[in-house]
């Protein structure tokens, strides 16, 4: 999986940011790692996108590692509220689980 990304110093801002970048590119499907939960497939709209992304961030194992990526989600939401182009919507849509894959998979590597 190849993420384009912007580099930062300190991990919990690099994390911030992929959540980010995760509303705003392009989805691989040649991603060989299973979606973090069940029906990713099923998100069709940015309210559907922003209760799944929620749902994720329960499956988080710290308390404020949950609060951090909530926050993400949430501001991310509200940088993209005005976006009107259905293409580009679904876009952020395919990105967002992608990067939301990687955030899972990055923590259930940890356990």
């Amino acid at each position: 999986m190849h993420l384009r990304i912007m580099v930062y110093q300190v991990e919990n801002s690099l994390e911030a940011v992929i959540l980010l970048r995760m509303l705003i590119a392009a989805y691989s499907l040649k991603s060989l790692i299973m979606a973090p939960l069940p029906n990713a497939e099923l998100v069709q709209n940015s309210l559907q996108l922003y209760r799944y992304l929620l749902r994720c961030c329960k499956h988080l194992p710290e308390e404020n590692i949950r609060q951090h990526y909530r926050h993400a989600v949430r501001q991310s939401f509200k940088v993209h509220a005005d976006e009107d182009n259905p293409e580009r919507i679904q876009q952020i849509i395919k990105r967002a689980i992608e990067d939301a894959d990687w955030v899972m998979n990055k923590y259930k590597k940890q356990k």
